[in-house]
């Protein structure tokens, strides 16, 4: 019988490993293994692997993101906001790290040598390799700016948390 286990139960088998290790003890080849497959499951994540490459260009996804951004829906085309951070970007916690990396980026021609443009507007008389309206997928200021500030506490936690 194969069982999977959500993220949150690895995380807690994680844990309790963790714990048997700095009280003293050995973990088991089972154990060991255990751990292994938690990160092999990452690393044969195909899906995300190509998703994430910038050597494959997804026209459907570009497309679905395009017209989400129409409807002020912002969704990130590399996964996590932490996979827009220069790869120098160190910290304790998540929060830290958004705010080093903010300071690493103080302009646009910084943000722009690590993240995608992107087309704001699909039109469809338009050749779908014409550049319309490119931004950066952070160049959203504007409907940002107009959030007050429990909205953008909220944005915040989920981003982070």
């Amino acid at each position: 019988m194969v069982e999977k286990y959500t993220w949150l139960q690895r995380y807690q088998r994680l844990k309790e490993l963790c714990g048997t290790l700095s009280s003293g003890n050995n973990l088991s080849e089972d154990e060991i293994r255990e751990i292994n497959l938690l990160f092999e499951i990452e690393e044969k994540n195909k899906r995300k692997q190509v998703l994430q490459c910038e050597d494959y260009k997804i026209t459907y996804k570009d497309i679905l993101l395009s017209s989400l951004r129409d409807e002020n829906i912002y969704v990130l085309s590399k996964g996590t906001v932490e996979n827009y951070y220069p790869p120098w970007t160190y910290a304790d916690d998540k929060p830290s790290k958004a705010i080093n990396a903010c300071a690493l980026l103080p302009d646009r021609e910084s943000v722009l040598k690590i993240s995608p443009l992107v087309n704001t507007h699909q039109d469809k008389d338009h050749d779908s390799e014409e550049k319309i309206n490119e931004k950066t997928e952070f160049e959203i200021k504007k409907y940002l700016s107009l959030l007050n500030h429990k909205q953008m506490s909220q944005i915040y936690q989920f981003w982070v948390f």
